[in-house]
């Protein structure tokens, strides 16, 4: 199987998006900062529906953070689990604040409601957790903070309560050796760590840092795992390639 983990950075490049699916044609996506917009009216903003066709990709979970005014509209934005199999149940936890309706943008209501989604998928008789998360932006910086931790520390005890493999993806805001990382290091291989990639961000960002990642529970066959040169955001694609 293969899972696609993007902060897909809005939708912007929407062309791009539709191309890296293309490349990869994965069976799990994993994103973060995703609008869904109910009838897209031509806008900068590439809904998940335009990329990854409801017809190939049937199942999805949505975790909003907001809505927000848009050409006569309310997008939705939030976190996203898309995938060709069926879910056999899905969960969204608020780790910080709740989602707001129609949010004022100039008061920054939204910039640090954050939550984690988690799809359990039945893959050759075992079911498969998948859990989503867009990690805490900390003012402290990217080594993290005791709210980031506290955040992570929420996810790895839900994680404890799962029976069978976990893939935990995200752009977790957070350097590789970062102590906030601690909770989820515990439990899971760290993938972007493991396979030494020096970045996960594209020419399109102001910084080359890893803040993007795939962890994986021991159970979790990893047959290959890369960040991919494909600019579909600001945050590069990272593609796992795996067995259970």
């Amino acid at each position: 199987m293969i899972l696609l983990q993007l902060n897909c950075w809005s939708g912007k490049l929407g062309t791009q998006l539709q191309r890296l699916e293309q490349e990869t044609s994965p069976d799990i996506v994993c994103l973060q900062e995703a609008y869904l917009i109910s009838s897209r009216p031509g806008s900068v903003f590439t809904p998940p529906s335009e990329v990854f066709d409801p017809d190939k990709y049937p199942h999805a979970v949505f975790g909003k953070f907001s809505s927000q005014r848009y050409m006569r509209e309310l997008a939705d934005f939030g976190n996203m689990i898309i995938a060709k199999e069926g879910f056999v149940e899905t969960h969204v936890e608020y780790t910080t604040g709740e989602s707001i309706e129609d949010i004022d943008a100039a008061k920054g209501d939204s910039y640090n409601i954050r939550n984690f989604i988690h799809a359990c998928i039945e893959v050759e008789g075992k079911n498969l957790h998948v859990l989503n998360h867009h990690g805490y932006h900390s003012p402290e910086g990217k080594d993290g903070s005791d709210e980031g931790t506290r955040q992570l520390q929420i996810i790895a005890d839900y994680m404890a309560t799962l029976v069978g493999p976990i893939v935990f993806a995200g752009d977790l805001n957070l350097h590789p050796d970062s102590p906030s990382l601690e909770p989820i290091r515990k439990r899971l291989r760290n993938l972007p760590k493991e396979f030494g990639i020096e970045s996960t961000r594209t020419e399109l960002a102001k910084r080359q840092e890893v803040i993007d990642y795939i962890f994986v529970s021991d159970d979790v066959v990893v047959n290959d795992f890369y960040a991919s040169d494909r600019i579909a955001s600001d945050h590069k694609a990272l593609i796992l390639e795996f067995d259970l």
